[in-house]
């Protein structure tokens, strides 16, 4: 894990062991090549990525469900909203599934930690129990539908 940049995997391990999930819920972790989410397009429904994002004021959550205007602190040089907006793109609107990103904002990496910083850290904790209301949520199929037609970076937090 690199400190902060690492916070999406940090919650989506969190999220995985927390509680008794439905066999319809699956967590995957992406260990760096995003064109693996095109391997899922066919497998599901809707789609929840968790991720950091490079931004101001950091531990801020945003939800992201179109084109993203936030730099993803990467090597890969880019950012996974971008990328699925043109895989959905590419596939069409109506055989790609729904999706949304969750993110939290970082300073850029500078060092290798293990750990997060305090802000991240308590954005982490927040982000957990959002997300798993939300999952729930389609689990009871009473979710809003988080639409991924509109761009939108909206403050969660």
């Amino acid at each position: 894990m690199l400190g902060d940049d690492g916070v999406g995997h940090v919650v989506l391990e969190r999220l995985r062991i927390q509680a008794q999930w439905s066999r319809r819920v699956a967590f995957h972790r992406i260990e760096g090549d995003l064109f693996e989410l095109d391997d899922w397009v066919g497998r599901i429904g809707h789609l929840i990525v968790l991720d950091a994002l490079v931004g101001q004021p950091i531990g801020q959550i945003d939800l992201i469900t179109g084109g993203c205007r936030l730099h993803a602190p990467s090597f890969h040089h880019t950012d996974v909203a971008t990328l699925l907006a043109h895989l959905e793109a590419i596939h069409g609107p109506d055989s790609f599934p729904r999706w949304e990103v969750w993110g939290v904002r970082i300073a850029m990496p500078t060092e290798f930690t293990e750990r997060l910083s305090e802000p991240v850290a308590r954005a982490a904790g927040h982000l957990q129990g959002v997300v798993t209301a939300r999952i729930r949520g389609f689990e009871r199929g009473d979710a809003p539908d988080g639409g991924h037609r509109e761009p939108t970076n909206r403050r969660q937090g």
